[in-house]
């Protein structure tokens, strides 16, 4: 959820685009002398990627008036931006007497009277954690939430011959007389309550569960995520259903290590952990130092890593090559698929469906890093012109690199082949750039008018 926090800002810098006569010369024609050398090296491979990801509300009255140009979003979103993991914001109060749902969809409950007495008020269905009282659980907001974003949302992807990946994300920002991370058992059972009412209305459930969103400003601990992910992984497994986890999702990036070592501490909890997860509000220290601990956590436990929130301004271009270069992020959210820090801006009046500003640029690397790409070793002589590569599944390079401010380049270590490229800056949205094909051992020179990102991708 978003706070009221100050995170630090990020840097980054970016492939560049090309000056107005010659916008890309290969090295040793017309074009000027480069003053950065990118050099590519494809044996020294790093993270495949995973997934672009966006958030889904239980506040899913934010989405309502929207929800006209919802179609031509999903379908701007899929097939523009490939985005195709959701993440199903699911509060601990759905375990809770239904109604509330309901009240707050018609409007007899407000916003603030959802968020303060129900979303994580958690009343407990029965003593017994291994016999559920299905009228113990609201399921209204959920349903909404697939109703009207998700499963159309899954069409929209499949027609774009893509996959829907989903994670519910529990979250229990509000203490309750009972808790589930006092009771493990109690956690699975809310669980598995949950994945068999998917399977019998939609026909699918989450591929993940975020364990819990945002402990380090609750009263949970490590420890305690970690029995619940035994307990809730063996529950599951029974009943037929073998989900990944991710976690810790902290607010501050700083205790993403601590957490992720005493969950793991638990016996049998990391054999369940695929993903080692962090949002970016707080970091009291350098970024950079962070985010190598976790990436090199990650390594040693043989996991990926995600930012799966950080709905602020400066969750930029520049913080995702940081996340993707120095945290070696496989899957990575914006924020939702709409709204003022989401990926679209949807006019009311007309239905007009336009990017945010700041996903003008994200996309330079959404439209060309797909799912299954690997990121292979990029270097630069120059920090302000800093590249980020990967080799595709088809086997196709791409290069991104985020300009600090104008300047030109050389990128050596490219493949043979025909390469497109294209830029955005402040002022200039997806310029494209003429074609430029190059043989085996040939050099390509670019030249970028401003700070912003350029991608160089094989055609």
């Amino acid at each position: 959820m978003r706070l009221n926090m100050s995170p630090r800002s990020l840097v980054i810098i970016g492939l560049a685009a090309a000056s107005t006569a010659t916008a890309i010369a290969l090295f040793g024609g017309t074009g000027r002398p480069a003053s950065a050398v990118i050099n590519l090296d494809s044996s020294i491979r790093h993270q495949t990627f995973r997934a672009w990801e966006a958030s889904v509300l239980q506040t899913v009255l934010d989405y309502e008036r929207d929800l006209p140009g919802f179609e031509a979003l999903f379908a701007q979103a899929a097939g523009d931006l490939g985005i195709n993991r959701l993440q199903i914001a699911i509060g601990a109060g759905n375990e809770h007497p239904a109604g509330y749902a309901a009240d707050y969809i018609r409007r007899t409950l407000s916003e603030r009277a959802l968020v303060d007495n129900y979303l994580y008020a958690i009343t407990n269905d029965n003593d017994d954690p291994n016999v559920a009282n299905l009228a113990g659980f609201e399921f209204g907001l959920l349903d909404w939430q697939m109703e009207h974003i998700v499963v159309p949302y899954r069409r929209a992807l499949e027609a774009s011959g893509q996959r829907l990946l989903t994670n519910l994300s529990y979250v229990d920002f509000r203490p309750s007389t009972f808790e589930h991370h006092d009771y493990p058992e109690e956690y699975a059972e809310f669980m598995l309550v949950l994945f068999e009412h998917l399977k019998a209305r939609y026909g699918f459930v989450p591929d993940a569960i975020n364990v819990m969103n945002e402990p380090d400003q609750t009263t949970w601990t490590g420890a305690a995520m970690g029995r619940v992910v035994v307990a809730t992984a063996n529950r599951l497994a029974k009943a037929g259903y073998q989900p990944d986890f991710m976690a810790p999702s902290v607010v501050n990036r700083q205790n993403a290590v601590p957490f992720f070592n005493a969950m793991t501490s638990v016996p049998g909890a990391a054999a369940h952990i695929k993903e080692l997860s962090y949002h970016c509000y707080w970091d009291p220290g350098p970024p950079a130092v962070s985010l190598r601990q976790i990436a090199e956590r990650a390594v040693a436990a043989g996991i990926e890593t995600s930012q799966n929130e950080c709905w602020q301004p400066d969750n930029d271009f520049r913080a995702l090559h940081r996340d993707l270069k120095v945290g070696r992020n496989s899957s990575w959210q914006q924020a939702t698929l709409n709204g003022i820090n989401g990926y679209y801006a949807v006019d009311r009046a007309t239905r007009k469906v336009t990017l945010q500003p700041k996903t003008k640029i994200l996309r330079q690397y959404y439209r060309h890093i797909r799912p299954g790409a690997v990121r292979i070793e990029a270097t630069t002589t120059d920090a302000t012109l800093d590249p980020v590569a990967f080799v595709s599944a088809n086997g196709r390079t791409v290069v991104v690199v985020a300009a600090g401010s104008a300047g030109n380049f050389t990128v050596n270590g490219l493949p043979a082949g025909t390469y497109g490229i294209s830029y955005t800056t402040d002022a200039a949205f997806d310029i494209n750039l003429p074609e430029v094909v190059i043989s085996a051992g040939q050099l390509l020179t670019a030249t970028i008018p401003a700070a912003g990102a350029i991608t160089v991708y094989a055609k």
